[in-house]
C-alpha cells in the first residue's frame, strides 16, 4: 500500500461563529477550509519550533486588545504609524 499521499478524514467540532469565519476566509482567499487550517498549523509549528516567544511590547498589545484599550482606527499604513508614534 502506498502511503506517501494517503489522507485521513478528520472531523472537527467548532462554534458556528468560527465555522462562519473559516468559510468566509476560504471564500475571500480562494483557499479551501482545509488549506487554511493546514497553513495555520504549519505557521504554528514553525513558530513553536523556532521557540518564538512574544516580547513584552507584544504581550502588552495583546492584553490591550483583549481589554479593548488603546485601540484606534487607521485609514492607511502612513496613518497607522502617525497615530502609533504619538
Amino acid at each position: 500500500m502506498n502511503t506517501k499521499n494517503a489522507t485521513t478524514l478528520v472531523s472537527l467540532k467548532m462554534s458556528k461563529e468560527f465555522h462562519k469565519r473559516l468559510k468566509t476566509a476560504a471564500a475571500l482567499t480562494g483557499f479551501s477550509m482545509t488549506d487554511i487550517i493546514l497553513l495555520a498549523l504549519d505557521a504554528w509549528h514553525e513558530c513553536f519550533e523556532s521557540k518564538h516567544l512574544p516580547n513584552k511590547s507584544t504581550l502588552k498589545s495583546l492584553k490591550n486588545i483583549e481589554e479593548g484599550k488603546n485601540i484606534f482606527e487607521a485609514l492607511s499604513v502612513e496613518d497607522l504609524f502617525k497615530k502609533a508614534l504619538r
